[in-house]
C-alpha cells in the first residue's frame, strides 16, 4: 500500500507538474488574450478616429469644392462682364477714331480753305496797293493837269 501510495504521489505529482504547465500555458494565453484585446480597442480607437478626420476631410473638401465653384462662377462672371466692357470700350475706340478722321478731313479742307483765303486777301492787298499807286499817279496826274491848266488859263489871259 506504501508502495501504490508513493505511486500515486509520483503520478499526482505529474499530474500536478502538469497541471502547472497548463496554468502557466493558460496564463500566457490569457496574458496574450488581453494584450490582444487592448491592442483590439487602441486600433478600434485608433479607426474610430481615422473615420472622424476622413469625415472632417471629406467636408472639409466638399466645402472647398463649392466655393471653388463659386469661386469659378464668379470668375466668369467678372470676365463675361470684362469682355462686354472690352467690346463697349473698342466700340467707343472705333468710333472715336472715326470721328477723329473726321475731324482730320475737316480741318485738313478748313486749312485749304483758309490758305485759299490768304492767298485771296494777298491778291486783294496786291490789288489795293496797285489802286493806292494808281490814285496816286492819278491825284499827281491831276496836280500836274491842274498846274497845266492853270498855266494855260495865264497864257490865254495873256493873250487876250
Amino acid at each position: 500500500a506504501e508502495a501504490r501510495q508513493s505511486e500515486d504521489c509520483s503520478k499526482l505529482k505529474v499530474v500536478q507538474d502538469q497541471l502547472a504547465e497548463k496554468n502557466a500555458e493558460l496564463s500566457k494565453v490569457n496574458s496574450a488574450s488581453r494584450v490582444k484585446e487592448s491592442v483590439a480597442a487602441k486600433a478600434a480607437q485608433h479607426n474610430a478616429e481615422l473615420e472622424e478626420r476622413l469625415k472632417t476631410s471629406r467636408s472639409e473638401i466638399n466645402t472647398a469644392k463649392k466655393a471653388s465653384e463659386q469661386l469659378r462662377a464668379v470668375q466668369e462672371s467678372q470676365a463675361k462682364k470684362t469682355s462686354e466692357e472690352l467690346s463697349s470700350l473698342q466700340a467707343m475706340l472705333a468710333e472715336s477714331e472715326t470721328k477723329g478722321k473726321a475731324t482730320e478731313t475737316r480741318l485738313s479742307e478748313s486749312e485749304s480753305s483758309l490758305n485759299k483765303l490768304r492767298l485771296e486777301l494777298d491778291a486783294s492787298k496786291a490789288t489795293v496797293q496797285e489802286l493806292q499807286s494808281s490814285k496816286e499817279e492819278a491825284l499827281e496826274l491831276r496836280s500836274k493837269t491842274s498846274a497845266e491848266a492853270s498855266h494855260a488859263a495865264d497864257a490865254l489871259a495873256l493873250l487876250r
